[in-house]
């Protein structure tokens, strides 16, 4: 029987540096001009950076199917299916949704209320599909250059900006318990003392038995 793997996290302090420097290579400078130019070509810098996948070892069918759900994504309509979902049991893929494309998406009000780019939208429901392991597993592993760093970086910006969505109507600073679900992974001395930042994006749930696994 395998032992649970350790969790992984980050310490404080790269934390509060914030993604970019885990995204990019080079100096203060050459990092913040590499994310104003993936802001500046949006989707299109997502869409270079999946096609520098093709081909290389490290990154598997990661070209094929990040490829096939960024085309979903950004250039198809959404279809409602049932479908077989990333923890391996079916799921409904697109649910009320169908008939929608990218720039319905970026017109939903909670799009316009967080202010939205097209690119951040495309890019938080690129992570929602099959290709999220190639989001993750480069942040946990530290690989740096990050292979799908535009996006992670958009996820990251709109994620951000979706706090907004909090900040209106009558539930301003309401408390909000939220629960993440794990499985077979232990953590650390060092985390229960210290705390820390888990490496990658992640999932959290308002009621505790849907976070579950």
């Amino acid at each position: 029987m395998a032992l649970p793997e350790s969790a992984s996290f980050s310490e404080g302090r790269g934390a509060a540096l914030g993604i970019k420097f885990v995204l990019f290579d080079g100096t203060q400078e050459d990092v913040e001009k590499k994310c104003e130019e993936a802001r500046r070509l949006g989707l299109e810098s997502m869409e270079k950076e999946i096609d520098a996948m093709k081909g290389h070892p490290a990154w598997g069918d990661g070209y094929e199917v990040c490829k096939k759900w960024f085309d979903y994504v950004v250039k198809e309509e959404a279809v409602e299916e049932e479908i077989m979902g990333n923890d391996g049991f079916k799921t409904m893929k697109d649910t009320n949704h169908g008939g929608r494309r990218l720039a319905d998406f970026h017109q939903a009000a909670e799009s316009k209320t967080a202010e939205l780019t097209i690119a951040e939208v495309a890019a938080l429901r690129l992570y929602t599909t099959a290709a999220f392991k190639w989001i993750n597993n480069p942040l946990r592993r530290h690989s740096k250059p990050h292979p799908l760093a535009s996006a992670t970086l958009f996820i990251y910006e709109g994620l951000k900006k979706l706090r907004a969505l909090h900040l209106v109507g009558n539930k301003k600073f309401s408390t909000k318990y939220l629960w993440r679900g794990m499985k077979d992974r232990t953590v650390s001395r060092e985390f229960l003392v210290h705390g820390g930042t888990e490496a990658a994006v992640h999932i959290l749930k308002s009621r505790l038995y849907s976070s579950s696994i």
